[in-house]
This record gives structure tokens, sequence and C-alpha cells, in this order.
């Protein structure tokens, strides 16, 4: 039985969906990791912040995860 062109279509943009937001929440998670580091000079932390700031935009308008970045600097 064939599935109709719709239902494949929809199934095919799900999963290119899905590996998306996988990559933007390793993304995310990784920027939050090296925010974590005391070793970071003052130019690459305000960086790094305004990289997660932006970010978690994306993460936040996909709901896949909400945190207060707060202690972050963000």
């Amino acid at each position: 039985m064939d599935l109709p062109r719709e239902r494949v279509t929809e199934a095919v943009a799900h999963a290119r969906a899905t590996e998306m937001d996988g990559g933007v929440l390793l993304v995310y998670q990784e920027l939050k990791a090296l925010l974590g580091r005391d070793d970071l000079d003052p130019a690459t932390r305000a960086n790094l912040v305004e990289a997660l700031a932006a970010v978690s935009l994306v993460v936040h308008d996909l709901v896949l995860d909400y945190d207060m970045l707060y202690d972050l600097g963000v």
C-alpha cells in the first residue's frame, strides 16, 4: 500500500526538523558548557554570551529546553 504524497512529504519534513532540532540543541548545550569554564578571557566570554542569547531564542521557540540563563550572564 502506498502512502499519499502529502503523508510522505510530512514525514520527510518531520525527520528533517527533528535532525535540525537536535543540532540546535547540541549547539545550545555546547555554548552553555563553554560558559561554565572559569578560564575564559572577557572578550571570549562576552561573545559566547551573545551567541548563547541568540541560540536560546531558537531553542525556546522550538520548545526544546527552557533554562534561566542568568547564572551564565545571559
